[in-house]
């Protein structure tokens, strides 16, 4: 019978995409994750990973095994944890990453609650607007925007929230209150992959003209709109207090006909150790989900 120990290496090979990922997720040298595996495959007499010098991809042999396996050994991973750990005791690091244009306060507040009750617990959190890989980056929970990459296989609604189009005074008075997208000749959106998530939420028929900036920052929008020279696609939240003070106004306020939703994704069931879902559940009490 294969040792547990090269088989639970094999896993961790194959989710990390690579033995110096392996490696540094079990904290073991190269050689040793190398090793494992062949031993593995040495006893079972067949080989289970093709190599390349930048990467690997599983056999057929390998792909039967892994499917057999993972969810067997992510099961006792996550029962050898309650056990180690205690019904109330939570340790390790928590590693997630959010948009960085994401409103921090209710994460702090999440992250500073969540610790006074699990003062073991460590977060390691990057703010980016790019989609990490998160095998790769080794991310236990994702905060995104919208629909996640098909890495992802379990999603938790965590918020909706609205967006729409903004604009300064200014700008309005000199080109006249828009009656549609394509009257707007300075245009402020979002890349691509969050544009595509607008449209699926705008009045049928309506699409995006050519931008006259395209930036993945909301901030960086904002300052824009805010320079009067333009419209800017914007969640109202960011805007909320631009417009009570009358420097932004809110145009063509039809076009966006329903809210989006803001995630939590995460990349497999076996990587939602205790922790993780003790956390997540606490962060969505935070934004008032039950």
């Amino acid at each position: 019978m294969a040792k547990l120990d090269n088989l639970a290496t094999f896993i961790e090979v194959v989710k990390r995409g690579g033995f110096a990922s392996a490696a540094r997720s079990l904290g073991l040298p190269r050689s040793t994750v190398s090793l494992r595996v062949k031993s593995l495959e040495d006893q079972l007499d067949t080989r289970l990973l093709r190599r390349s010098t930048r990467a690997i991809s599983l056999t057929d042999d390998g792909r039967a095994l892994y499917d057999r396996i993972e969810e067997p050994f992510s099961m006792l991973d996550q029962a050898l944890d309650q056990i180690s750990d205690g019904r109330d005791t939570l340790r390790g690091t928590i590693r997630l990453t959010a948009p960085a244009d994401f409103p921090y306060a209710p994460l702090a507040e999440a992250m500073t609650s969540f610790r006074r009750i699990h003062p073991d617990v460590r977060f390691d959190v990057k703010l980016t607007n790019d989609v990490l890989d998160m095998i790769e980056e080794n991310i236990d929970l994702a905060i995104r925007i919208g629909a996640s990459s098909g890495q992802c296989v379990v999603i938790r609604k965590l918020v909706e929230f609205h967006v729409g189009f903004f604009a300064h005074p200014d700008w309005i008075a000199e080109n006249g209150e828009p009656d549609s997208l394509s009257d707007v000749q300075a245009l402020f959106l979002p890349l691509e992959t969050t544009r595509e998530l607008v449209a699926d939420c705008m009045t049928e028929g309506t699409s995006f003209p050519q931008a006259a900036v395209e930036v993945n920052s909301f901030l960086m929008i904002r300052e824009l709109a805010l320079l009067g020279h333009g419209v800017g696609l914007l969640p109202c939240g960011i805007c909320e207090k631009d417009v009570s003070t009358g420097v932004l106004r809110q145009v063509l306020a039809g076009t966006i006909r329903r809210p989006i939703a803001l995630n939590m994704s995460f990349s497999t069931r076996g990587d939602i150790t205790p922790r993780v879902r003790a956390f997540s559940d606490h962060l969505a009490k935070a934004f008032g989900l039950r």
